[in-house]
């Protein structure tokens, strides 16, 4: 039981933690990469059904091979997903210029 939780909640941050590395990878190849609108609006909707595949591929299998509990599975994900944006926050507040605008998180 309790290796189930901490499985969950370690594989749940690990999901949530390379759902954003492949997004930021994804967001920086559009931007950089795909000149029209129409390959890059493509090329968003395939990279989003592809991440999401994988999560739910993921959650789908360990799930069933009871392997995880899914409520810690969750609550890894979150946890993780609620840290990345909280740091983004904090950064983006300190990073002002004089005129009140935000400069990049570079």
């Amino acid at each position: 039981m309790t290796n189930s939780i901490l499985l969950g909640i370690l594989l749940g941050a690990a999901v949530c933690i390379l759902n954003i590395r492949w997004l930021r990878f994804f967001v920086d190849y559009i931007l950089v990469n795909v000149k029209s609108v129409r390959n890059a609006k493509a090329l968003t909707y395939i990279t989003f059904f592809f991440r999401y595949i994988v999560i739910i591929g993921i959650l789908y299998f360990t799930v069933k091979s009871h392997t995880i509990n899914l409520i810690a599975f969750m609550a890894g994900f979150t946890i993780v997903l609620f840290s990345a944006v909280a740091v983004w926050l904090i950064q983006s507040k300190k990073e002002t210029d004089l005129n009140g605008r935000t400069t990049s998180l570079y």
